[in-house]
């Protein structure tokens, strides 16, 4: 019998075999994942957006559902010709936004109105923005200031909280071709936020914000303090849907972009200015703020990647809270 067909020999050529064939196929897979990135990147709904503030960029993928992003925030005032409101109430804020509000805390977002189909190429994407938490005590009001940049010129602010016309109507809305700036001051137990729709495949929006005494509004009509912004990421782990939860740097820009991590984080100065825009004033930015989740540090899976916390499990829908107009 000739040597190389020895039991011995025969069990190392198959071992040989296998491995020849085990590593193209575990090739294939990551070249997989990578095109099923690259096709989400280049779809309507922008599922690849990410939020970046210094050394920082996490994901920011969208929470969807099956109604349009003014139904979602639900956004209540006694004025039933309001062309930005859900429907008449007394509340002066959001009613919606089920567990994504947070006393003391402004949050931002991404929303995808799915428009009853499964087609993702007609969905309405939007940016999400709510300060405070409706109905909730513990909510002490606040100021804020943002100026934001960037944004699409065939979109349009489909909630502003608040806007109207009275004499308790604080906020300062100034709306120019891809540039807003607001002006945000709201009281105990209410929101003040807005929604804007329109979102393209291929974004670059830049917020700089002012919070508290730094705020325009601040101290004018209400007192209060925001201790805290965060940026949502509707992620998914094992089937279930979960909110990832950033801390954001309160006095650092924020850029929330299609572009990838890897070309804006390594291009971001440790120390920038804020050219033109509406503040036209010079901030320092930190070398790098700390991602964290509402409830525990997110824990690392064996691959090294961060499974993040599901926060529905604790959360109550935001109560139904009809305050009167000095809540705003």
């Amino acid at each position: 019998m000739d040597s190389d067909s020895t039991p011995e020999r025969q069990v190392a050529v198959l071992a040989v075999v296998l491995a020849v064939v085990l590593v193209p196929l575990s090739g294939v897979v990551v070249a997989q994942t990578a095109g099923n990135q690259t096709r989400e990147a280049g779809n309507q709904t922008a599922t690849s957006f990410v939020a970046v503030q210094g050394q920082q960029c996490t994901p920011m993928t969208a929470f969807a559902g099956n109604e349009s992003a003014r139904t979602f925030y639900d956004y209540r005032l006694p004025f039933p010709n309001n062309p930005y409101i859900n429907t008449t109430g007394n509340a002066y804020g959001s009613e919606g936004l089920d567990g994504l509000q947070r006393a003391n805390t402004s949050v931002v977002f991404l929303y995808r109105d799915t428009n009853g189909t499964a087609n993702e190429s007609d969905d309405t994407l939007s940016l999400v923005f709510v300060h405070g938490e409706e109905g909730d005590d513990n909510s002490t009001g606040g100021s804020a200031s943002f100026d934001i940049t960037g944004l699409p010129e065939n979109g349009s602010w489909t909630v502003r909280d608040d806007d109207y016309n009275a004499s308790d109507s604080y906020d300062v809305w100034t709306v120019e071709p891809g540039t807003t700036r607001v002006d945000w001051t709201w009281g105990d137990a209410a929101t003040d936020g807005g929604v804007f729709s329109g979102l393209g495949a291929n974004e670059t929006i830049t917020v700089q914000p002012a919070f508290n005494e730094d705020a325009v509004l601040a101290g004018q009509y209400y007192d209060g303090t925001v201790t805290g912004w965060v940026a949502l990421s509707n992620e998914t782990v094992n089937g279930t849907s979960v909110t990832n939860e950033t801390a954001l740097n309160m006095t650092e820009p924020l850029t929330i972009t299609t572009e990838d991590c890897a070309s804006l984080v390594d291009a971001t100065p440790t120390e920038t200015e804020t050219p033109g825009g509406l503040f036209g004033d010079e901030t320092e930015t930190p070398t790098e703020t700390e991602t964290t989740s509402p409830t525990d540090t997110p824990e690392a899976d064996d691959d090294g990647t961060e499974t993040p916390v599901d926060i529905f499990d604790d959360e109550t829908a935001t109560p139904e809270n009809e305050s009167t107009a000095e809540s705003d």
